[in-house]
């Protein structure tokens, strides 16, 4: 997901300032590749250095919910989930 708003060049405050965080970023796309690309040691360094790093935890969950707030504020999904039926029109405003 961080590849991709980098890449889109998109913009949103509390998202910038937390990859802005650079160590936590580059160590996030590190413990991505060690999960999604085969590695013999299932805790290699890529990822022991994600989650050895100092509230590493506390960062994602913070860029997580950043995340949320960013695509509830950019698209359109309540209006979209009750098209679909998964939710109550007259909750999506």
């Amino acid at each position: 997901m961080v590849e991709g708003y980098r890449e889109m060049q998109l913009k949103d405050e509390a998202i910038d300032e937390l990859l802005a965080s650079g160590e936590y970023a580059d160590n996030l796309r590190l413990f991505r590749n060690a999960t999604f690309h085969f590695q013999k040691d299932p805790f290699s360094p890529k990822v022991l250095k994600f989650l050895q790093a100092n509230e590493s935890e506390i960062w994602v969950r913070e860029l997580n919910r950043a995340f949320k707030k960013f695509f509830e504020k950019e698209l359109p999904i309540e209006n979209l989930a009750a098209e679909m039926g998964l939710i109550d029109s007259k909750s999506s405003g």
